[in-house]
């Protein structure tokens, strides 16, 4: 776990290092990629002792500084706080564009356009999905006058 916290501080901080991101169970894999991040932590400005060692046999204040020094090092966001849409968010903006699409369609009155195969009261279906309350089948009717 701790190997793990401070490759994704790494990947973070300098993309394309490619360290892997847990221990692999051969000994002297475990020594070379203990080596690898001890090395790019040197890198970084690590001012500290550090060594494969420090990974594979360390104590809580060793591995505490140099996480918090990892952690100091990872690139401040200028902007507001990046989330994820909520599903509600998503299905209401669906609604929302579906809504803006319909209303660049031109409408046309029925007598105008005899053409059309439908009666003088129009359906129209749309079904939207929302993970937090499944499918929904929204069905507008328009009474086309005479």
């Amino acid at each position: 776990m701790i190997v793990n916290a401070a490759v994704r501080c790494l990947d973070v901080i300098t993309p394309g290092l490619n360290l892997p991101h847990s221990l692999p169970p051969n000994m002297a894999a475990k020594y070379r990629v203990g080596q690898e991040i001890a090395q790019a932590c040197l890198d970084l400005g690590y001012k500290g002792e550090i060594g494969y060692q420090t990974f594979l046999y360390s104590g809580e204040t060793e591995i505490r500084r140099i996480l918090m020094f990892l952690v100091e090092r990872l690139p401040k966001e200028e902007t507001a706080f990046l989330r994820e849409p909520t599903s509600s968010e998503l299905f209401l903006s669906r609604i929302k564009c579906k809504t803006r699409e319909q209303l660049t369609k031109p409408w046309l009155p029925y007598e105008v356009c005899p053409e059309r195969k439908f009666s003088p009261f129009e359906a129209c279906t749309e079904s939207f999905h929302s993970p937090d309350e499944g499918w929904f089948l929204s069905t507008c009717f328009r009474v086309l006058s005479r």
